[in-house]
């Protein structure tokens, strides 16, 4: 069976998926590049879509690490 991709990604996660730190992460969405939404607890999460349209956008040629 096969398991359904990730869709949502912790500031560690998107990082580690960007092949970036997780200050950059931080000041990407501070920026308005990268769009995080907020969980009730103020942990900001990235969506599979907005981490990849990044990755699309910084012509990357590396396929982002999962």
């Amino acid at each position: 069976m096969k398991t359904k991709p990730k869709q949502w990604f912790s500031a560690s996660e998107a990082a580690r998926y960007l092949g970036v730190s997780v200050d950059k992460v931080r000041q990407l969405d501070e920026s308005g590049e990268l769009p995080a939404e907020r969980t009730k607890g103020g942990h900001r999460r990235f969506s599979r879509r907005a981490l990849d349209a990044h990755f699309a956008k910084q012509g990357n040629r590396n396929k982002p690490k999962v």
